[in-house]
This record gives structure tokens, sequence and C-alpha cells, in this order.
């Protein structure tokens, strides 16, 4: 099997690499570069579990309160319910405001 190991010395005893660029060069070439691809995905997942959890908190913790504000004496715990709701809308806001900073971040790095 052919590598560029002799080629990447060539460039780098010239000066036209350095030492940091040939070190990655050879790395990925000998296949010792691991791909972040499985832990990205893992985070885009569960960012999107956390959105839909939270948007289903806050529906759900408003739908329940307007159950007990309804009817009063057959249901309670309307502050459990309030609790529930306000914890839904921190996650789902705070993702958001997370999504934005990424995708502005990835937009100014882009330019």
């Amino acid at each position: 099997m052919h590598t560029l190991e002799s080629e990447l010395r060539t460039l780098r005893a010239e000066g036209i690499i350095d030492d940091a660029t040939a070190g990655n060069a050879l790395a990925l070439d000998r296949g010792a570069v691991f791909s972040l691809q499985l832990e990205l995905r893992a985070t885009l997942y569960a960012g999107v579990l956390l959105v839909m959890a939270g948007a289903a908190a806050w529906w759900l913790g408003a739908a329940g309160r307007a159950d007990v504000r309804k009817h009063p004496g057959r249901y309670s715990n309307e502050g459990a319910l309030t609790a529930g709701m306000i914890c839904g809308a921190i996650v789902t806001i705070g993702m958001a405001a997370m999504f934005a900073l990424v995708l502005l971040a990835l937009l100014l790095g882009a330019a």
C-alpha cells in the first residue's frame, strides 16, 4: 500500500508545508483521523428531542391548567402544571436561542 509519508517529508523539508499540516495530512493518510459525525448526529437528535419535549410540556401544562380552571372540584394541583409549563417554555426558548447562535456562528464563519 502506498502512503504519502515520503512526499510529505519532502514538502516539509522544502518549507512548502509546516509540521502541523504535514502531521494532519499524515494522520489522514493513515486513517487515524476520527470522525465526529456520530457525536454530532447524536447531539442533533438530542436537541430535536429536547425541543419537542419542551414544546409538549408547554402545551400539556397549558391544557392541564385549562382543565383545572374549567373543573376546579374535579382536578387540582394547578401549581405543578404551571411549573411544567414554565419548564417546557424555558427548554423550548433556550433551545431555539442555541439554534440561532449556532446558525449565526456558522453564517459568520462561512463569511
